[in-house]
């Protein structure tokens, strides 16, 4: 219980770059809705595409897009299936977006939005990646997040999303990329990320 709401938390998750199946990567988002679970909220690590969001932004995500070349609705059976051809133009739930932003607010903290882009990895993008992305009309880099959402997509559950920011992606910062660096930011917002969250979930968030 979280100040009175009832809730379900993943510590962690499973990435297909560990070599879990895309269904496996899944399973936890699968778990928590069958055992009653109305909304979800993804968080993540990511690279910022733009120097305007340095290192330490929190950004929600208002949509996705999937080079990770995979999907965990790969291999179903069709005829066990009720939602063959799940729609993801909403699965970001324009209201659960709009419930992070109130929240923010109320914490006082900056939240940014925009799209997110996942990659399979464990690699870090090249510079030229990085323009691709861009240009596709990203916001954030990072290897995790799609996969559940396409499942939550699938099973009508409405999904909020929100990037820590840990570092200028390949080629737009003045030093290279580290996994240090990415734990040490994450460890440097850990309490304002904690915040927000609270206050989405206990305030102003889903009902």
């Amino acid at each position: 219980r979280l100040d009175g709401v009832t809730v379900g938390m993943a510590q962690g998750r499973f990435h297909v770059y560990e070599g879990y199946d895309p269904a496996s990567v899944v399973l936890p988002v699968r778990v928590l809705h069958l055992l009653g679970a109305r909304h979800l909220l993804l968080t993540n690590a990511a690279g910022s595409l733009h120097p305007r969001n340095p290192p330490g932004t929190l950004m929600a995500i208002r949509d996705h897009i999937n080079l990770q070349f995979a999907s965990p609705l790969l291999g179903r059976t069709p005829e066990r299936i009720e939602n063959l051809f799940p729609r993801l133009t909403a699965v970001y739930s324009p209201e659960l977006v709009a419930g992070l932003h109130a929240a923010a607010l109320e914490e006082g903290i900056l939240l940014r939005e925009g799209v997110y882009v996942g990659v399979l990895g464990p690699s870090y993008e090249t510079p030229t990646e990085i323009r691709f992305f861009r240009r596709i009309g990203a916001d954030a880099v990072g290897m995790s997040t799609v996969g559940e959402v396409v499942a939550a997509g699938e099973i009508a559950l409405p999904v909020a999303g929100v990037s820590l920011l840990t570092n200028l992606a390949a080629g737009l910062g003045r030093h290279g990329l580290s996994h240090e660096e990415v734990t040490a930011v994450a460890e440097r917002v850990r309490d304002r990320f904690a915040r927000l969250v609270r206050r989405f979930v206990t305030g102003s968030g889903p009902a």
